[in-house]
């Protein structure tokens, strides 16, 4: 949650341990009125502990050498530009966020969407419901499903089809063209997802933005 975000501060990141510590969110109180301020959470299953990916790690790292100057646990983690210990207002990120979304071409996204996308992705990787609403602090099942079950309806076909076919004759050749036939629509989203990191290694190397039309040689990226 966007509050919840403006609300960390250095004693909620441990990097050795790789978890993120979710203690407040930043509002303006009841009625939503007066200055931004610390408070509890939405809701008590709101406060929680989320694992931070490695490939993030050094990223965090590189924004608290530069951004928070002042070391002490209660500095924000995101802050006012004046001081460390000034709260970033959520209209802040919502301004840049629009910034961002108009910039791309994509105007009908918000800053929910991350959040949204973050847990359909976690179902789809592998994950549990019970390790989606711990992530995302929900009260109840099912405020999950219904948040997220609409999103992944056809990953679910998918793998009930795959579920059938392995109870099926497996030398019959229906059954044989369907599963061969799923596996390449696999095998061609992985072609494209290796595709799209191989542009950024070469834009990271080079410094020279790729073409997101362009198909890059593989030798180039070896």
């Amino acid at each position: 949650r966007i509050g919840e975000v403006c609300a960390l501060q250095l004693r909620d990141i441990d990097l050795e341990n790789l978890q993120l510590h979710v203690r407040h969110s930043v509002n303006r109180g009841t009625d939503d009125r007066g200055k931004y301020q610390l408070c509890e959470p939405k809701t008590k299953s709101s406060k929680r502990v989320v694992p931070i990916p490695k490939p993030l790690a050094p990223l965090i790292e590189a924004h608290i050498s530069r951004f928070c100057k002042d070391r002490k646990p209660d500095t924000m983690l995101f802050h006012s530009p004046m001081l460390d210990d000034w709260l970033l207002p959520p209209t802040t990120i919502e301004r840049t966020f629009r910034m961002a979304r108009e910039k791309i071409g994509r105007p009908d996204i918000t800053f929910h969407s991350l959040r949204a996308t973050h847990a359909t992705m976690l179902v789809l990787e592998g994950g549990t419901m019970r390790e989606t609403m711990d992530d995302l602090g929900h009260t109840s099942l099912t405020v999950a499903v219904d948040s997220y079950q609409r999103v992944v309806r056809e990953h679910h076909r998918d793998t009930v089809e795959l579920l059938a076919y392995r109870y099926m004759p497996s030398n019959d050749p229906t059954v044989i063209r369907t599963v061969i036939d799923q596996k390449e629509r696999q095998i061609d989203k992985l072609r494209d997802e290796v595709e799209r990191l191989r542009k950024i290694l070469l834009e990271r190397d080079t410094g020279i933005p790729t073409d997101p039309d362009t198909v890059l040689p593989k030798n180039q990226n070896r």
